[in-house]
C-alpha cells in the first residue's frame, strides 16, 4: 500500500510530547500517529461485551462467545 501525505494541526504540547515519545520508542512520529489512528478506527468499528469483555464487530448485535461450553449471549449496548 502506498503512503499518502496529509497535514493536520496539533497543540504545541502534543507536538513536543510526540517528538519525545517517538525518540524514546525509536520510531518515526508518523508511525506513532498511524498506530494511534488504527487503534481508534478499531474501537469505532467494534463494541465490547459488558458480560465477557470480548470485542465484537458493529454488524453483530449479540455476543456469542463460547466460555466453558456456555455461550455468553451478551448484547450490544
Amino acid at each position: 500500500m502506498g503512503k499518502v501525505g496529509k497535514t493536520f494541526t496539533c497543540d504545541v504540547q502534543v507536538l513536543v510530547w510526540l517528538e519525545k515519545f517517538a525518540k524514546k520508542q525509536k520510531k518515526k512520529e508518523s508511525a506513532i500517529i498511524n498506530s494511534m489512528l488504527k487503534a481508534a478506527k478499531r474501537q469505532d468499528e467494534s463494541w465490547t461485551c459488558s458480560i465477557c469483555g470480548v470485542s465484537n464487530a458493529n454488524a453483530s448485535s449479540s455476543c456469542y462467545t463460547l466460555n466453558d461450553g456456555v455461550f455468553c449471549e451478551g448484547v450490544k449496548a
